[in-house]
C-alpha cells in the first residue's frame, strides 16, 4: 500500500508489527447489511454510513465526497461533524485540496495537522475550523474513481499503518452501498422533473439444445430482460383500488424477503463479502420515491402491473440524464427489482406443488451474474441462446449442480414469464408444457451409484488426481470424496457476484479460509485469469473497464499490475495457514514472466518490511495455454517449480477455434493427433527439466484424455468435484500392457476415430 504522509513517527507507523487477525474496525456482513436494511432513503443510508465509520475509528469528523458526472469536481455527499447545510453544496475540484490530492493520487493521504499542508484548502461554510488531523482514502469501483471517504479529528494525531490499512478495506467494503445510494438519489430527483413517456399455446413443444451442465429440472420460465414479454402477457385491468394495494404491497415485501434470503445463500456459497451484493436492488424497494411513485399510479386507477411497468419506464428515461458510465451500467439492478416484483404479481395456482414455485432462468447469454438472479433453491435450471461448456458460468452451474443448456432455433418460445418448461438433459432436449406423466418419470429420486463412494484403492503408475474447486463451499465435498489436494484453484470466480474488485484484505481472508479448509493439502491458487470475454460475465468489470483488466496486456496496465502486487501480497500472507501454490495463467512471454517474479520479489520485501507474517516461499507454477509458449518451457524451467497445462485455451490455440465456439464441440475433438502430438511434447519438456506438470481443462476430466494423460506420465491431472471418482475409475482401471502400446504408436495415428479407439482399448470396462 503507498500513502502519502506528514508527521508519521516510525514507532508508531512501519515499525510497528502487525498481525494479521481479525481487525476489531472492520465491518461485518451484518452491519453492512443493515446500513440498507433500516434505512428508507438515499440520504439516510448515507448518514449511516459515515456515523458507523466515526464511531468505529473515534474520529470527529467523517464525510463521504463524490465525483461528479464532470469527472473533474468532487461534492459533499454526507458527513457527521461538518455542517449538515453544507451537504451537496460544498465542492472541490480534483486538483484542490487535500480531498482533491486522494483524488488526484488514488491513494491515502494522513497528514496531522491539515492547516499547515500545501494543498489545504479553507471552506469557512463547511466549518472545518477546529479539526487539525485528515485521512483521507479513495472509493475506488472497477478501476474507477466514485468519491473519497474522509476522518478528522480536533486534536493531532498520526494514524497508524494498522488504521489507515483498515480504513482502506472498510472504504472498500462500503463503496458499493454509498455509490448505489448516490445513484438512488439521483435516479430519483431526474425522474421527477417533468416527463412524458412514451395469449400462449399450452401444446406441448420439444426442442432439441445443447448440454453444458448435465441434470433434469422443471419449472416455470423467467425470463431475464423481458420487459416487452410483460407488456404483451399481462393484464392491465385493475381489480379495485384496494385489491390492487394489497397486491402491490404483498409483492414488494415477497420481494424484499427473496432478496434478503439470497443475500444469506450467496455469502454461504461464495463468501460473506459477495452476501452485500443484493443491497442495491433492496435499497430501490425500500425507496420512499420509489414506493410513493407505485401507490400514487394505483391510486388513480392503474392495476398493479400498469403501475411498475409505467414508473419502470419513466426510472429507465431518467437514466438517459445521468452521464456517468457507471450509472448507465447499473440499469439492470432497477429492471430486476421491477421484474422480480411483477412475477410475485402471477396468480398463484394452487396445484402443481414444487413445480409451480420452481424456475427456470431464461437469459440471452450465459452469465455468471445472471446465476443469482434467483434464489438458487428455487433455480430448477437455466437456458441461454449463447454460450458453451467451458464458459465460466456453465462451469459455475456445474459446481452448484444446475441444469443448464444452450438452444438457439426455439428461444423465442421461451420468453413468454410462467410458462412450464422441461430440461431433460440426458436427452439433451427442452418440452414445452410437458405432461405430468414424463415430468414424474424424470424428476423422481435415483439410489446413489457405487461409483460416487470413496474409492479405496489406487492404481500404481497413474497421475495423481486433484480437483478444481471455484467455490469454498465445494471444499467439504472434495475433502469428503477423498480428493488428495486442489489442482486449481480459481481465484477469478471470487468476482462473480460483487461488483468491486476485492481488496488484498478480503483476499487474503478467502485464501486463508480455503487453505484452513484444507487441512494441509496442497492447494494451487491461479491468479486473475482476467480476460474480456470473462470479465463480461462478471458484475460492473465489464465494457471500457474490462481493458485495463486484461491479464494478457499487464504489462501495459497499471490497475491490473496494482491488482496481481495485492493478490500475490494476500496469498503469501495466507500462506502461513497450510501448503499453498501460486500459478500465473496464459504465460506467454519472457517479459511477462519476468514481471512475475519482479512482483513477486516486492511483495515479499513489502510484507518483510511492514512486519506481517507471510510465507515467501510458496512454489510458482506457470501455466502453458498457447502453442508458442510449448518451445519456451525449457528457458522458463529455472524461475518455475511446476508447470500445468490449461488444455481448453491449449486447444482452441492449435485448433484455430474460440474457446466458447459452438463449432468447437462437433468439429473440434481433443483426440485430434495433431494436438495430443503437441500436448505430449510440452509434457515431455516439463520432464526433461524435472519439473512436475499437471493438467487441467476438459481434456482432464474426459476418460479418454485422462488416459492419454496417464499414457503420458503427466504428475497430476486436476478436474472438477463432481468428476473426481469417476476418472479415478477409469485410472485405476487401465491396463499397463495396452498403455505402453499406445506410447509407443500413437504418433503413428493421423484420425482422432483412430485415436478414440486405441485408448478405448487402454481401458479395462469390467468396472462395477
Amino acid at each position: 500500500m503507498r500513502l502519502i504522509t506528514t508527521d508519521l513517527s516510525s514507532e508508531d507507523g512501519m515499525n510497528r508489527k502487525i498481525t494479521d487477525q481479525e481487525d476489531p474496525l472492520l465491518l461485518t456482513l451484518e452491519e453492512s447489511s443493515k446500513l440498507v436494511a433500516h434505512t428508507r432513503d438515499p440520504a439516510e443510508t448515507m448518514e449511516n454510513i459515515v456515523e458507523l465509520i466515526s464511531s468505529r475509528f473515534k474520529a470527529d469528523v467523517c464525510s463521504v465526497y463524490f465525483l461528479e458526472s464532470s469527472g473533474t469536481e468532487l461534492v459533499l455527499g454526507a458527513t457527521v461533524g461538518l455542517r449538515k447545510e453544507s451537504i451537496g453544496k460544498v465542492k472541490l475540484k480534483t486538483t484542490e485540496g487535500l480531498v482533491g490530492l486522494v483524488a488526484e493520487t488514488l491513494r491515502p493521504v494522513m497528514v496531522a495537522n491539515a492547516f499547515s499542508h500545501p494543498r489545504f484548502k479553507y471552506i469557512p461554510e463547511a466549518g472545518e475550523d477546529p479539526y487539525l488531523s485528515f485521512l483521507g482514502v479513495p472509493l475506488v469501483k472497477a478501476g474507477c474513481l466514485v468519491g473519497v471517504l474522509v476522518i478528522q479529528t480536533e486534536e493531532p494525531r498520526s494514524f497508524s499503518i494498522n488504521e489507515i490499512r483498515t480504513l482502506v478495506t472498510v472504504a472498500a467494503q462500503l463503496t458499493t452501498v454509498a455509490s448505489d445510494a448516490r445513484l438512488l438519489s439521483q435516479l430519483t430527483a431526474a425522474t421527477h422533473e417533468p416527463y412524458t413517456p412514451g395469449e400462449p399455446s399450452n401444446s406441448t413443444k420439444e426442442l432439441h439444445a445443447r448440454l453444458l451442465s448435465p441434470g433434469v429440472g422443471v419449472g416455470r420460465t423467467y425470463s431475464i430482460d423481458s420487459l416487452e414479454e410483460w407488456r404483451s402477457t399481462t393484464a392491465f385491468k385493475p381489480a379495485g383500488l384496494e385489491i390492487e394495494k394489497e397486491r402491490m404491497e404483498k409483492a414488494m415485501s415477497l420481494a424484499k424477503e427473496e432478496l434478503a434470503a439470497m443475500g444469506m445463500r450467496i455469502a454461504h456459497l461464495v463468501g460473506q463479502d459477495h452476501g452485500a451484493i443484493l443491497d442495491a436492488q433492496l435499497m430501490i424497494l425500500q425507496d420512499r420515491t420509489i414506493e410513493k411513485d407505485l401507490m400514487t399510479c394505483v391510486v388513480e386507477g392503474m392495476s398493479s402491473e400498469t403501475a411498475l411497468i409505467f414508473t419502470l419506464d419513466k426510472y429507465l428515461a431518467a437514466f438517459q440524464k445521468i452521464k456517468a458510465p457507471f450509472f448507465q451500467e447499473r440499469i439492470y439492478d432497477i429492471k430486476d427489482v421491477f421484474l422480480r416484483v411483477l412475477w410475485n404479481l402471477r396468480p398463484q395456482k394452487s396445484n402443481g406443488g414444487a413445480t409451480q414455485q420452481r424456475i427456470v432462468l431464461i437469459c440471452k447469454e450465459a452469465s455468471v451474474m445472471e446465476l443469482f438472479a434467483v434464489s438458487p433453491e428455487k433455480l430448477a435450471g437455466v437456458i441461454v441462446e449463447k454460450g458453451g461448456p467451458e464458459c465460466h458460468a456453465a462451469i459455475l452451474a456445474r459446481a452448484l449442480g444446475i441444469p443448464m443448456m444452450q438452444l438457439s432455433d426455439g428461444f423465442q418460445d421461451l420468453l413468454i414469464p410462467g410458462k412450464i418448461v422441461l430440461i431433460d438433459g440426458p436427452a439433451q432436449s427442452i418440452c414445452l408444457d410437458p405432461s405430468e406423466a414424463r415430468i414424474h418419470a424424470l424428476t423422481q429420486p435415483l439410489e446413489l451409484p457405487e461409483s460416487l463412494y470413496p474409492v479405496q484403492t489406487k492404481a500404481e503408475k497413474v497421475p495423481t488426481v486433484f480437483v478444481n474447486i471455484n467455490l469454498l463451499w465445494e471444499v467439504p465435498t472434495a475433502l469428503h470424496l477423498g480428493a488428495e489436494g486442489v489442482g486449481l484453484f480459481r481465484s477469478e470466480f471470487m468476482l462473480l457476484a460483487r461488483r468491486t474488485i476485492p481488496t488484498e484484505e478480503e483476499q487474503f481472508a478467502i485464501y486463508s479460509k480455503l487453505l484452513k479448509n484444507m487441512q494441509g493439502k496442497p492447494t494451487t491458487i491461479r491468479t486473475f485469469d482476467l480476460r474480456p470475454d470473462k470479465l463480461a460475465s462478471f458484475s460492473d468489470i465489464g465494457g471500457a473497464a474490462s481493458r485495463a483488466y486484461d491479464w494478457r496486456k499487464v504489462l501495459d496496465s497499471p490497475p491490473l499490475q496494482k491488482l496481481f502486487y495485492e493478490q500475490v501480497r494476500a496469498i503469501m500472507r495466507a500462506g502461513i495457514e497450510g501448503t499453498p501454490k501460486i500459478l500465473i495463467p496464459l504465460v506467454a512471454s519472457s517479459e511477462t514472466l519476468d514481471f512475475v517474479m519482479q512482483t513477486m520479489q516486492d511483495a515479499r520485501e513489502s510484507l518483510s518490511t511492514e512486519k506481517l507474517d507471510h510465507n515467501p516461499d510458496i512454489p510458482l507454477g506457470l501455466m502453458v495455454e498457447t502453442a508458442a509458449s510449448i518451445p519456451m518451457m525449457p528457458f522458463w524451467a529455472d524461475k518455475a517449480d511446476f508447470f500445468a497445462l490449461g488444455t481448453n485455451d491449449l486447444f482452441a490455440s492449435v485448433i484455430g477455434l474460440e474457446r466458447n465456439e459452438e463449432a468447437g464441440s462437433s468439429q473440434g475433438d481433443h483426440c485430434h493427433p495433431g494436438f495430443l502430438s503437441i500436448l505430449s511434447s510440452a509434457i515431455d519438456h516439463a520432464h526433461a527439466s524435472g519439473k512436475p506438470i499437471t493438467v487441467c481443462g476438459e481434456l482432464a476430466s474426459d476418460p479418454l484424455g485422462a488416459t492419454f494423460l496417464a499414457s503420458c506420465n503427466v504428475t497430476a491431472i486436476s478436474v472438477s468435484v463432481q468428476r473426481l471418482h469417476p476418472i479415478l475409475r477409469v485410472l485405476n482401471s487401465l491396463d499397463e500392457t495396452l498403455l505402453n502400446d499406445f506410447r509407443i504408436n500413437f504418433k503413428k495415428l493421423t484420425k482422432a476415430s483412430e485415436v478414440r479407439n486405441m485408448l478405448l482399448k487402454s481401458i479395462q470396462l469390467n468396472m462395477k
